[in-house]
């Protein structure tokens, strides 16, 4: 898990730790990599989305 953190203009971005996986995203193609948003509603998950090169 990769949390973001939120930006100072608003909104989110930018992983706060661990961005080494980024190289490895684009290496073996994005689509092996999905998001899944969790918030305080829905802890389980909010929304997933599978990426796609």
């Amino acid at each position: 898990m990769l949390p973001l953190k939120q930006a100072t203009e608003g909104g989110w971005r930018g992983c706060t730790s661990d961005t080494a996986w980024v190289q490895r995203a684009f290496d073996e193609g994005l689509s092996n990599y999905y998001v899944n948003v969790h918030t305080a509603e829905y802890p389980a998950g909010a929304i997933r989305g599978q990426l796609q090169q």
